[in-house]
């Protein structure tokens, strides 16, 4: 396929991944992306609690393709649910109907986008989905993981980092969130936002956490669960003790890393 111009991504600039193009490249040049993790290509989603979802990635041409297709890829790469549980997601296969399979198709035939791996990263107010691409198809992804995904952490962090500004034009109703105000807890959360092994908890424990999480009180917990407001207390004091937290803000925070 012919290499594209400013005029082909001129009328797509409201894509981000487009209008921010050269500055992304930019940032990938500066890191020495491709040198330092063996990736070639990288398309970071910031999943808010709302369930919106922002991309910044250095394949516009990738994204232009889509749109003009009518459609947008939405398969395991960034499926939530699907990542439950998981610290990274090796791509496997899916039930594509015919238009994600011509998209999936368009992405590698004609641009060399192959799925490597997609490392999850959650706090309090997000969660990042960090998709690696090869411009190779990959034949053992996990190899490809063990031997990059330390390097492709810290460049994530480097492009969010400097992409926090754009982050939060963008998505106006979230610019206050901490994650995207403190560009010290980015790195935290990527280096250290993973599902640690879980405590034994008790049903009424996992039941009582996602009330919590919910930002239900004490009182509205008891009534939910039908036990006394001092019997919840107890419950709040035993998690805070096998999840080695403080507050009820810390059992929220542990709740996301053990994803309960």
């Amino acid at each position: 396929m012919s290499k594209l111009t400013d005029e082909d991504f001129f009328p797509y600039e409201y894509i981000d991944s487009v209008k921010y193009r050269k500055k992304i490249e930019k940032l990938v040049d500066s890191f020495e992306f491709v040198k330092k993790t063996q990736i070639t290509n990288f398309c970071i989603c910031v999943c808010f609690r709302d369930n919106k979802k922002y991309f910044i990635s250095n394949v516009p041409d990738w994204a232009i393709a889509y749109h003009k297709m009518g459609g947008a890829r939405s398969d395991e790469v960034f499926d939530l649910e699907i990542m439950k549980n998981k610290n990274y997601f090796i791509p496997c296969s899916s039930n594509y109907d015919d238009i994600q399979k011509s998209l999936v198709i368009h992405e590698e035939q004609e641009y060399g986008y192959f799925d490597a791996y997609s490392l999850i990263r959650r706090c309090v107010d997000c969660t990042f989905i960090l998709l690696a691409l090869h411009n190779k198809v990959v034949v053992n992804h996990d190899e490809i993981y063990r031997n990059t995904y330390h390097d492709f952490e810290n460049f994530c962090i480097f492009v969010i980092q400097n992409m926090l500004n754009e982050i939060k034009e963008k998505n106006k109703e979230h610019r206050s969130l901490q994650i995207l105000n403190d560009s010290k807890l980015v790195a935290k959360v990527i280096k250290e936002g993973v599902i640690k092994p879980i405590p034994k908890m008790t049903a009424r424990e996992i039941e009582c956490i996602k009330l919590i999480k919910n930002n239900y009180p004490p009182k509205l917990i008891a009534r939910t669960m039908s036990i006394t407001e001092k019997t919840v207390r107890n419950y709040i004091d035993i998690i805070r003790e096998k999840l080695d937290c403080s507050s009820t803000l810390d059992i929220l925070e542990k709740a996301i890393q053990y994803d309960l």
